[in-house]
């Protein structure tokens, strides 16, 4: 499969591995996070790996839409971003994203700035919800000065969350026993998949657990215009008992807890007796379930390297590579 997903099309190239992992990382993140995946690109440059493979899989596995680049909807926009992105998107942004797209994929060139760009573009100009991949498009958060929904807020702070804990821990042992920056949804699926054909099929079972989290998300931003105290109260209230609760999952308590999709089923009483206080909203309680499911998850993802040798079947050395590269272009993250 791994030759099939064509993620080394350049030999042993660690950092190509990485670049396309990041995206895998990206796709199946959005799989959990959207009701929907929109497509939009051109028919014959999808026959091509790792795109003719991973199609199947997502058509297979969750409700996807496919737009072809060439529709009257959207084509005459498309060409205007290739033929004239400054006067498009303006010079900042264009020259912060080159620059995030080479510190990504040394070997692409400006065309997938562009493309990238472009798919932009259309995404506001059919007033869709639009998911950059974070090692790319991170330039496009900055200019765009619009506020991330409160799904996205929340997956952040869980992974922050995760992040600090991990630092802590691995500050404390005098070791890098945790890798820092890697996904936390990428995080959990990769640790529950067993090939890269896993992936997608993962992702798809945590898209359905994750419907209770996806719909109090949508109710609660559908107050920030109407209510925006009341929005802000309850989004501060819920990363506050995640933060409590997360605080407690530490790596050894971690070995024994378990976390169900449903609920909470934890054999420390001091920690269920912290839930039942921190119950600030009833209907939160399913979604923090998720949110603590996928946090424990991706905390007991130690090294990133071993699971890759683990799932994809690469090389040892080759897996380190590929993560050293990954996480570096994670840290450096290009504002403009």
């Amino acid at each position: 499969m791994l030759k099939r997903l064509n993620l080394v099309p350049f030999g042993s190239d660690a950092l190509v591995f990485a670049a396309h992992l990041a995206s895998l990382a990206h796709i199946v993140t959005r799989i959990v996070m959207s009701e929907r995946l929109v497509f939009v690109g051109d028919i014959d440059g999808m026959n091509e790996p790792p795109t003719s493979v991973l199609l199947p899989l997502l058509k297979q596995h969750c409700r996807t839409l496919h737009i072809d680049q060439g529709h009257s909807s959207v084509n005459d926009l498309i060409q205007e971003c290739f033929k004239a992105p400054r006067s498009v998107f303006g010079e900042t942004l264009l020259n912060g994203m080159n620059t995030q797209v080479k510190a990504f994929a040394p070997w692409a060139g400006v065309g997938l700035t562009h493309a990238w760009l472009a798919e932009y573009a259309v995404a506001n100009s059919m007033q869709i919800p639009f998911a950059p991949n974070p090692f790319i498009s991170r330039p496009i958060g900055v200019h765009a000065l619009t506020e991330t929904a409160s799904a996205e807020q929340l997956l952040r702070y869980v992974q922050d969350i995760r992040n600090k804990t991990a630092k802590d821990t691995n500050l404390y042992e005098g070791l890098h026993i945790y890798d820092l920056d890697v996904p936390a949804i990428f995080g959990a699926v990769i640790r529950k998949s067993s090939s890269p054909e896993d992936l997608i099929r993962v992702a798809s079972q945590m898209n359905a657990e994750a419907k209770d989290f996806r719909t109090w998300c949508c109710n609660l931003d559908s107050k920030k215009e109407q209510n925006p105290k009341k929005y802000r109260d309850q989004l501060s209230a819920a990363k506050h008992t995640l933060r409590k609760l997360g605080a407690t999952l530490d790596t050894e308590e971690i070995e024994r807890t378990q976390v169900s999709t449903w609920g909470m089923n934890l054999p420390a009483p001091s920690l269920t007796s912290l839930i039942n206080t921190l119950n600030v909203d009833i209907h939160f309680l399913r979604p923090r379930s998720y949110l603590l499911n996928v946090m424990s998850s991706c905390s007991k993802l130690n090294r990133l390297s071993r699971e890759l040798v683990r799932v994809f079947g690469v090389d040892e050395q080759f897996a380190k590579e590929a993560t050293e590269h990954l996480l570096k272009v994670a840290k450096k993250q290009v504002y403009t």
